[in-house]
Protein backbone atom coordinates (compact mmCIF):
# COMPACT_ATOMS: atom_id res chain seq x y z
CA UNK A 1 0.00 0.00 0.00
CA UNK A 2 1.53 3.41 -1.13
CA UNK A 3 1.18 6.37 0.75
CA UNK A 4 1.07 10.66 -0.44
CA UNK A 5 2.46 13.00 2.38
CA UNK A 6 0.27 15.81 1.94
CA UNK A 7 2.36 19.36 3.61
CA UNK A 8 -0.17 22.65 4.46
CA UNK A 9 1.57 25.67 5.52
CA UNK A 10 0.65 26.71 9.26
CA UNK A 11 2.46 29.72 10.47
CA UNK A 12 5.84 30.02 10.13
CA UNK A 13 5.99 25.87 9.96
CA UNK A 14 4.09 23.13 8.38
CA UNK A 15 1.53 20.58 9.30
CA UNK A 16 1.96 16.81 7.49
CA UNK A 17 0.04 13.96 6.95
CA UNK A 18 -0.10 10.84 4.67
CA UNK A 19 -2.81 9.75 3.24
CA UNK A 20 -3.27 6.85 0.95
CA UNK A 21 -2.70 7.24 -2.51
CA UNK A 22 -5.63 5.94 -3.84
CA UNK A 23 -7.92 8.26 -1.32
CA UNK A 24 -6.12 10.95 -2.57
CA UNK A 25 -8.61 12.72 -5.37
CA UNK A 26 -6.35 15.37 -6.20
CA UNK A 27 -3.76 18.14 -4.75
CA UNK A 28 -4.21 21.42 -5.54
CA UNK A 29 -0.95 23.31 -7.59
CA UNK A 30 -0.33 27.13 -7.54
CA UNK A 31 -0.63 27.22 -11.69
CA UNK A 32 1.08 29.82 -14.18
CA UNK A 33 -0.74 32.75 -14.03
CA UNK A 34 -2.41 34.95 -17.01
CA UNK A 35 0.66 37.27 -17.68
CA UNK A 36 -0.07 40.85 -16.92
CA UNK A 37 -0.16 43.62 -20.06
CA UNK A 38 2.72 45.56 -20.91
CA UNK A 39 1.05 49.03 -21.43
CA UNK A 40 -2.30 49.84 -20.09
CA UNK A 41 -3.06 52.35 -22.44
CA UNK A 42 -1.44 50.74 -25.77
CA UNK A 43 -4.04 47.71 -24.99
CA UNK A 44 -7.27 50.11 -23.71
CA UNK A 45 -6.69 52.43 -27.10
CA UNK A 46 -6.71 49.06 -29.49
CA UNK A 47 -9.39 47.95 -27.24
CA UNK A 48 -11.49 51.27 -28.20
CA UNK A 49 -10.27 50.61 -31.66
CA UNK A 50 -11.24 47.11 -32.49
CA UNK A 51 -14.43 47.16 -29.90
CA UNK A 52 -16.65 44.02 -29.53
CA UNK A 53 -20.12 43.93 -30.61
CA UNK A 54 -20.54 47.71 -31.24
CA UNK A 55 -18.82 49.91 -33.43
CA UNK A 56 -16.01 51.89 -31.76
CA UNK A 57 -17.22 55.31 -29.35
CA UNK A 58 -16.00 57.47 -32.44
CA UNK A 59 -18.44 56.05 -34.90
CA UNK A 60 -21.95 55.83 -31.98
CA UNK A 61 -21.59 59.81 -30.80
CA UNK A 62 -21.66 62.99 -32.64
CA UNK A 63 -21.48 66.86 -31.55
CA UNK A 64 -24.98 66.46 -30.64
CA UNK A 65 -24.49 63.68 -27.96
CA UNK A 66 -24.62 64.44 -23.91
CA UNK A 67 -22.63 61.89 -22.38
CA UNK A 68 -22.37 60.09 -19.03
CA UNK A 69 -19.54 58.20 -17.91
CA UNK A 70 -19.64 55.72 -14.82
CA UNK A 71 -16.80 54.75 -13.03
CA UNK A 72 -16.32 52.16 -10.56
CA UNK A 73 -15.65 53.49 -7.13
CA UNK A 74 -12.58 53.53 -4.36
CA UNK A 75 -13.72 50.02 -3.18
CA UNK A 76 -12.30 48.81 -6.81
CA UNK A 77 -9.01 48.86 -8.23
CA UNK A 78 -10.09 49.81 -11.93
CA UNK A 79 -7.29 52.48 -12.80
CA UNK A 80 -10.28 54.70 -14.13
CA UNK A 81 -7.47 57.56 -14.19
CA UNK A 82 -6.06 55.96 -16.76
CA UNK A 83 -8.74 54.78 -19.04
CA UNK A 84 -10.94 57.89 -18.53
CA UNK A 85 -8.54 59.66 -20.55
CA UNK A 86 -8.74 58.00 -23.69
CA UNK A 87 -12.48 57.73 -23.65
CA UNK A 88 -12.80 61.63 -23.43
CA UNK A 89 -9.93 61.52 -25.78
CA UNK A 90 -12.31 59.39 -28.56
CA UNK A 91 -15.30 61.48 -27.63
CA UNK A 92 -13.60 64.87 -28.47
CA UNK A 93 -12.25 64.04 -31.82
CA UNK A 94 -15.68 62.95 -32.22
CA UNK A 95 -17.32 66.46 -32.14
CA UNK A 96 -18.52 65.84 -29.06
CA UNK A 97 -18.47 68.84 -26.23
CA UNK A 98 -16.55 69.06 -23.22
CA UNK A 99 -20.20 70.89 -21.64
CA UNK A 100 -21.88 67.70 -22.61
CA UNK A 101 -19.72 65.15 -20.95
CA UNK A 102 -19.96 64.02 -17.20
CA UNK A 103 -18.83 61.42 -14.78
CA UNK A 104 -20.59 59.48 -12.13
CA UNK A 105 -19.03 58.11 -9.37
CA UNK A 106 -21.14 54.35 -9.18
CA UNK A 107 -20.64 53.77 -5.53
CA UNK A 108 -23.43 51.14 -4.93
CA UNK A 109 -23.79 50.57 -1.25
CA UNK A 110 -20.63 52.21 -0.24
CA UNK A 111 -20.19 54.92 1.36
CA UNK A 112 -18.20 58.05 -0.69
CA UNK A 113 -17.38 61.58 -0.92
CA UNK A 114 -16.51 63.61 -3.63
CA UNK A 115 -13.28 63.66 -2.41
CA UNK A 116 -12.95 59.56 -3.35
CA UNK A 117 -14.42 60.37 -6.73
CA UNK A 118 -12.07 63.15 -7.73
CA UNK A 119 -9.28 61.15 -6.47
CA UNK A 120 -10.57 57.49 -8.79
CA UNK A 121 -11.15 60.01 -11.80
CA UNK A 122 -7.72 61.90 -11.77
CA UNK A 123 -7.42 65.77 -11.21
CA UNK A 124 -7.40 66.61 -14.56
CA UNK A 125 -10.58 65.35 -15.44
CA UNK A 126 -12.51 66.12 -11.67
CA UNK A 127 -11.24 70.12 -12.56
CA UNK A 128 -12.82 69.64 -15.96
CA UNK A 129 -16.18 67.77 -16.11
CA UNK A 130 -18.80 67.58 -13.58
CA UNK A 131 -19.18 64.67 -11.17
CA UNK A 132 -21.84 63.20 -9.75
CA UNK A 133 -21.48 61.38 -6.50
CA UNK A 134 -24.04 58.37 -6.58
CA UNK A 135 -26.05 58.30 -3.25
CA UNK A 136 -28.74 55.54 -3.17
CA UNK A 137 -30.56 56.57 -0.34
CA UNK A 138 -30.95 59.98 -1.73
CA UNK A 139 -34.83 59.17 -3.36
CA UNK A 140 -35.19 62.42 -4.64
CA UNK A 141 -32.02 61.94 -7.29
CA UNK A 142 -33.68 58.37 -8.46
CA UNK A 143 -36.11 57.27 -11.65
CA UNK A 144 -38.13 54.37 -11.47
CA UNK A 145 -37.66 52.03 -13.90
CA UNK A 146 -39.93 49.76 -13.67
CA UNK A 147 -39.52 46.39 -12.54
CA UNK A 148 -37.31 43.30 -14.12
CA UNK A 149 -38.72 40.25 -15.46
CA UNK A 150 -38.00 38.26 -11.97
CA UNK A 151 -40.07 41.17 -9.91
CA UNK A 152 -36.88 43.47 -9.29
CA UNK A 153 -37.67 47.10 -8.44
CA UNK A 154 -35.34 49.43 -10.60
CA UNK A 155 -34.69 52.69 -9.31
CA UNK A 156 -31.54 54.13 -10.99
CA UNK A 157 -29.87 57.49 -10.67
CA UNK A 158 -31.86 59.98 -12.74
CA UNK A 159 -28.58 61.98 -14.08
CA UNK A 160 -28.29 59.39 -16.58
CA UNK A 161 -31.57 60.82 -17.88
CA UNK A 162 -29.41 64.07 -19.11
CA UNK A 163 -27.40 61.56 -21.61
CA UNK A 164 -28.29 59.96 -24.65
CA UNK A 165 -25.07 57.61 -24.42
CA UNK A 166 -23.83 56.05 -21.63
CA UNK A 167 -20.53 54.55 -20.47
CA UNK A 168 -19.00 52.19 -17.81
CA UNK A 169 -15.52 51.75 -16.70
CA UNK A 170 -14.88 48.85 -14.67
CA UNK A 171 -13.19 45.44 -14.31
CA UNK A 172 -13.62 42.25 -14.61
CA UNK A 173 -12.79 39.16 -12.02
CA UNK A 174 -15.11 36.63 -9.73
CA UNK A 175 -17.35 38.58 -7.21
CA UNK A 176 -19.78 36.84 -4.07
CA UNK A 177 -22.99 38.20 -5.15
CA UNK A 178 -23.36 38.24 -8.98
CA UNK A 179 -20.75 36.04 -9.63
CA UNK A 180 -18.14 38.65 -11.46
CA UNK A 181 -17.87 41.69 -11.45
CA UNK A 182 -17.65 44.04 -14.54
CA UNK A 183 -19.72 45.29 -17.40
CA UNK A 184 -23.31 45.67 -16.57
CA UNK A 185 -22.80 45.68 -12.93
CA UNK A 186 -21.69 49.29 -12.88
CA UNK A 187 -25.35 50.08 -13.11
CA UNK A 188 -26.26 47.41 -10.68
CA UNK A 189 -25.45 48.10 -8.02
CA UNK A 190 -23.46 50.77 -9.15
CA UNK A 191 -26.00 53.88 -9.60
CA UNK A 192 -28.82 52.09 -8.36
CA UNK A 193 -30.98 52.91 -5.32
CA UNK A 194 -31.06 51.06 -2.26
CA UNK A 195 -34.01 48.99 -2.33
CA UNK A 196 -32.87 47.85 -5.55
CA UNK A 197 -29.68 46.72 -4.20
CA UNK A 198 -31.47 45.36 -1.03
CA UNK A 199 -34.13 43.27 -3.15
CA UNK A 200 -31.32 41.95 -5.92
CA UNK A 201 -28.98 40.77 -3.54
CA UNK A 202 -31.61 38.76 -1.27
CA UNK A 203 -31.12 36.66 -4.04
CA UNK A 204 -28.12 35.33 -3.11
CA UNK A 205 -29.71 33.82 -0.34
CA UNK A 206 -31.94 31.36 -2.28
CA UNK A 207 -31.34 27.75 -2.74
CA UNK A 208 -28.84 25.66 -1.62
CA UNK A 209 -25.43 28.14 -2.34
CA UNK A 210 -22.95 29.34 -0.02
CA UNK A 211 -21.65 31.83 -2.64
CA UNK A 212 -22.05 32.62 -6.33
CA UNK A 213 -18.33 33.45 -6.69
CA UNK A 214 -17.29 32.28 -10.17
CA UNK A 215 -20.92 31.72 -11.23
CA UNK A 216 -21.89 32.73 -14.71
CA UNK A 217 -25.55 32.38 -14.59
CA UNK A 218 -26.76 33.75 -11.13
CA UNK A 219 -30.26 35.23 -10.57
CA UNK A 220 -28.53 38.42 -9.51
CA UNK A 221 -26.40 38.71 -12.69
CA UNK A 222 -29.57 37.96 -14.60
CA UNK A 223 -30.49 41.22 -12.88
CA UNK A 224 -27.94 43.22 -13.33
CA UNK A 225 -27.75 42.29 -17.66
CA UNK A 226 -31.62 43.25 -17.52
CA UNK A 227 -30.63 46.23 -15.20
CA UNK A 228 -28.10 47.62 -17.83
CA UNK A 229 -30.50 47.29 -20.70
CA UNK A 230 -33.57 49.07 -18.95
CA UNK A 231 -31.00 52.31 -17.78
CA UNK A 232 -29.65 52.20 -21.53
CA UNK A 233 -25.63 51.71 -20.70
CA UNK A 234 -24.26 51.74 -24.55
CA UNK A 235 -21.01 50.69 -24.22
CA UNK A 236 -18.29 49.35 -22.12
CA UNK A 237 -14.66 49.88 -21.34
CA UNK A 238 -13.71 46.79 -19.00
CA UNK A 239 -10.09 45.60 -17.40
CA UNK A 240 -9.54 42.34 -16.43
CA UNK A 241 -7.52 40.79 -13.78
CA UNK A 242 -5.27 37.19 -13.22
CA UNK A 243 -5.39 36.17 -9.45
CA UNK A 244 -2.59 38.23 -8.49
CA UNK A 245 -4.49 41.37 -9.18
CA UNK A 246 -2.90 42.54 -12.18
CA UNK A 247 -4.52 43.61 -15.47
CA UNK A 248 -4.58 41.15 -17.87
CA UNK A 249 -6.72 42.16 -20.80
CA UNK A 250 -8.95 44.87 -21.76
CA UNK A 251 -12.36 44.54 -23.39
CA UNK A 252 -14.44 47.13 -25.16
CA UNK A 253 -17.55 47.64 -26.36
CA UNK A 254 -21.02 46.21 -25.87
CA UNK A 255 -22.05 45.94 -22.45
CA UNK A 256 -22.78 41.91 -22.80
CA UNK A 257 -20.81 40.77 -25.40
CA UNK A 258 -17.76 43.07 -24.43
CA UNK A 259 -18.42 41.53 -21.13
CA UNK A 260 -18.75 37.70 -22.32
CA UNK A 261 -15.09 38.09 -23.78
CA UNK A 262 -13.52 39.61 -20.70
CA UNK A 263 -14.85 36.68 -18.88
CA UNK A 264 -13.27 34.18 -20.70
CA UNK A 265 -10.26 36.31 -20.36
CA UNK A 266 -10.91 35.93 -16.52
CA UNK A 267 -11.55 32.62 -16.60
CA UNK A 268 -8.53 31.08 -17.84
CA UNK A 269 -6.74 32.50 -15.02
CA UNK A 270 -9.27 31.75 -11.97
CA UNK A 271 -10.86 28.66 -12.47
CA UNK A 272 -9.76 25.18 -11.87
CA UNK A 273 -11.47 22.09 -12.76
CA UNK A 274 -11.44 18.79 -10.36
CA UNK A 275 -12.59 15.70 -11.38
CA UNK A 276 -15.47 15.62 -8.81
CA UNK A 277 -16.67 16.37 -5.61
CA UNK A 278 -14.89 14.67 -2.75
CA UNK A 279 -15.93 13.51 0.61
CA UNK A 280 -13.09 15.48 2.11
CA UNK A 281 -11.57 18.80 1.53
CA UNK A 282 -8.19 20.40 3.11
CA UNK A 283 -7.66 24.18 2.96
CA UNK A 284 -4.78 25.89 3.79
CA UNK A 285 -5.33 29.03 5.38
CA UNK A 286 -2.38 29.11 7.89
CA UNK A 287 -1.95 32.96 8.27
CA UNK A 288 -5.31 33.51 9.17
CA UNK A 289 -6.07 35.13 11.91
CA UNK A 290 -9.52 35.52 12.83
CA UNK A 291 -12.15 32.61 13.55
CA UNK A 292 -15.13 34.18 11.28
CA UNK A 293 -12.46 34.40 8.19
CA UNK A 294 -11.12 30.99 9.18
CA UNK A 295 -15.34 29.91 8.43
CA UNK A 296 -15.50 32.25 5.65
CA UNK A 297 -12.19 29.99 4.20
CA UNK A 298 -14.40 26.82 4.48
CA UNK A 299 -17.16 28.18 2.23
CA UNK A 300 -14.63 27.40 -0.75
CA UNK A 301 -14.61 23.88 0.25
CA UNK A 302 -18.41 24.02 -0.07
CA UNK A 303 -19.24 23.47 -3.65
CA UNK A 304 -16.20 20.13 -3.87
CA UNK A 305 -17.66 18.22 -1.15
CA UNK A 306 -20.23 15.85 -1.69
CA UNK A 307 -23.34 16.16 0.82
CA UNK A 308 -22.38 16.53 4.40
CA UNK A 309 -19.06 16.17 3.14
CA UNK A 310 -16.16 16.90 5.72
CA UNK A 311 -14.19 20.31 5.40
CA UNK A 312 -10.93 20.84 7.23
CA UNK A 313 -9.62 24.23 7.26
CA UNK A 314 -5.95 24.37 8.83
CA UNK A 315 -5.69 27.94 10.39
CA UNK A 316 -4.43 29.38 13.59
CA UNK A 317 -6.88 32.13 14.47
CA UNK A 318 -4.40 33.76 17.04
CA UNK A 319 -7.14 36.86 17.60
CA UNK A 320 -10.43 35.17 18.31
CA UNK A 321 -13.27 35.95 16.60
CA UNK A 322 -13.27 38.77 14.69
CA UNK A 323 -11.63 42.06 13.25
CA UNK A 324 -13.71 44.85 15.61
CA UNK A 325 -11.45 47.78 13.58
CA UNK A 326 -13.52 49.54 11.02
CA UNK A 327 -12.11 52.21 9.29
CA UNK A 328 -14.46 55.36 9.99
CA UNK A 329 -15.78 56.14 6.27
CA UNK A 330 -16.92 52.44 6.63
CA UNK A 331 -18.74 52.20 9.72
CA UNK A 332 -22.08 52.38 8.78
CA UNK A 333 -21.56 50.14 5.77
CA UNK A 334 -19.77 47.21 7.68
CA UNK A 335 -21.29 47.51 10.89
CA UNK A 336 -20.39 45.00 13.10
CA UNK A 337 -20.62 42.34 9.83
CA UNK A 338 -19.88 39.63 10.77
CA UNK A 339 -20.91 39.56 14.13
CA UNK A 340 -20.95 36.66 16.63
CA UNK A 341 -24.39 37.18 17.64
CA UNK A 342 -25.48 36.48 13.88
CA UNK A 343 -23.84 32.82 14.39
CA UNK A 344 -26.84 32.17 16.74
CA UNK A 345 -29.06 32.63 13.64
CA UNK A 346 -29.87 29.69 11.11
CA UNK A 347 -29.47 30.29 7.59
CA UNK A 348 -32.98 30.30 7.09
CA UNK A 349 -33.55 32.91 10.38
CA UNK A 350 -31.23 35.16 8.18
CA UNK A 351 -32.54 34.71 4.87
CA UNK A 352 -36.59 35.29 6.77
CA UNK A 353 -34.44 38.56 8.59
CA UNK A 354 -33.08 39.75 5.33
CA UNK A 355 -36.56 39.81 3.35
CA UNK A 356 -38.02 41.47 6.21
CA UNK A 357 -35.55 44.31 5.56
CA UNK A 358 -34.50 43.74 9.83
CA UNK A 359 -30.69 44.02 7.90
CA UNK A 360 -29.72 47.20 6.13
CA UNK A 361 -27.59 46.74 4.03
CA UNK A 362 -28.93 43.13 3.21
CA UNK A 363 -26.12 42.53 0.72
CA UNK A 364 -24.41 42.12 4.18
CA UNK A 365 -25.94 39.20 4.92
CA UNK A 366 -24.55 37.35 2.20
CA UNK A 367 -21.41 36.02 3.67
CA UNK A 368 -23.23 35.26 7.25
CA UNK A 369 -25.63 33.38 5.48
CA UNK A 370 -23.18 31.56 3.19
CA UNK A 371 -21.18 30.74 6.35
CA UNK A 372 -24.06 29.45 8.48
CA UNK A 373 -25.34 26.73 5.60
CA UNK A 374 -21.33 25.97 5.31
CA UNK A 375 -21.84 25.01 8.91
CA UNK A 376 -24.84 23.43 8.73
CA UNK A 377 -24.23 21.17 5.62
CA UNK A 378 -21.01 20.40 6.29
CA UNK A 379 -18.79 18.90 8.68
CA UNK A 380 -16.28 22.15 9.56
CA UNK A 381 -12.89 20.93 11.59
CA UNK A 382 -10.42 23.83 12.25
CA UNK A 383 -6.93 22.63 12.65
CA UNK A 384 -5.19 25.07 15.49
CA UNK A 385 -3.35 25.18 18.16
CA UNK A 386 -4.31 28.05 20.10
CA UNK A 387 -8.11 28.02 19.49
CA UNK A 388 -10.18 25.76 22.02
CA UNK A 389 -12.70 23.01 21.16
CA UNK A 390 -15.21 24.76 23.23
CA UNK A 391 -14.93 28.17 21.39
CA UNK A 392 -15.39 26.60 18.22
CA UNK A 393 -18.48 24.09 19.49
CA UNK A 394 -20.02 27.64 20.49
CA UNK A 395 -20.30 28.11 16.38
CA UNK A 396 -20.87 24.59 15.25
CA UNK A 397 -17.63 23.80 14.07
CA UNK A 398 -14.86 20.94 14.98
CA UNK A 399 -11.32 21.23 16.62
CA UNK A 400 -7.63 19.50 15.65
CA UNK A 401 -4.80 20.38 17.13
CA UNK A 402 -3.37 18.95 14.15
CA UNK A 403 -3.89 17.36 10.33
CA UNK A 404 -3.52 14.02 11.28
CA UNK A 405 -6.14 14.49 13.98
CA UNK A 406 -8.13 16.39 11.84
CA UNK A 407 -8.24 13.47 9.32
CA UNK A 408 -9.01 10.93 11.69
CA UNK A 409 -11.21 12.72 12.63
CA UNK A 410 -12.92 13.21 8.67
CA UNK A 411 -12.54 9.24 7.92
CA UNK A 412 -14.68 8.47 11.22
CA UNK A 413 -17.76 10.36 9.70
CA UNK A 414 -17.26 10.19 5.79
CA UNK A 415 -16.02 5.97 5.66
CA UNK A 416 -12.43 4.67 5.80
CA UNK A 417 -12.61 4.76 1.50
CA UNK A 418 -13.21 8.58 1.56
CA UNK A 419 -11.67 10.37 -1.13
CA UNK A 420 -9.42 13.73 -0.43
CA UNK A 421 -8.91 17.46 -2.23
CA UNK A 422 -5.79 18.80 -0.88
CA UNK A 423 -5.77 22.99 -1.36
CA UNK A 424 -2.25 23.45 0.32
CA UNK A 425 -2.70 27.08 0.06
CA UNK A 426 -5.38 30.23 -1.20
CA UNK A 427 -4.41 30.41 -4.68
CA UNK A 428 -7.70 32.38 -5.19
CA UNK A 429 -9.49 29.81 -7.22
CA UNK A 430 -12.84 29.22 -8.46
CA UNK A 431 -13.19 25.60 -8.41
CA UNK A 432 -15.34 24.06 -11.26
CA UNK A 433 -16.21 20.56 -11.14
CA UNK A 434 -15.86 18.49 -14.03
Amino acid sequence: MSYRKIIVPYQDQIFEAEIESHKLLAVVNNKLDLPPIDNLEVEARSALLHTIGSKPISKRVSFHSKVAILVDDYTRPTPAQRLAPLIIEELIAAGVKERNVFFVYATGQHPANIELAKEKIGKDLADRFEIVVHNPKAFDDLVFLGFTSSGTPVWVNKAIERANFIIGIGGIRPNFSPGWSGGCKIVMPGISGWETINFTHTKVMAGDKVTSEGVEDTPVRRDIEEIGDMAGLDFILNVVWNRSGQICGVVAGDPHKAWQKGLEISKKSFVYRLPRRAEIVVLGSGQTEYISEAIITAMKGYNITTENGTIIVVAPCTKGWGKEEIPALEKNWYKSFPSEELMQLTASEIVWKAQKREFDPVRNMNVPYGMKLTIEKRHVIIVSHVVSPEKLRKYGVDHAVNLEEALRKAYIKQGEDAQTIVVPDNFRYIFKVD
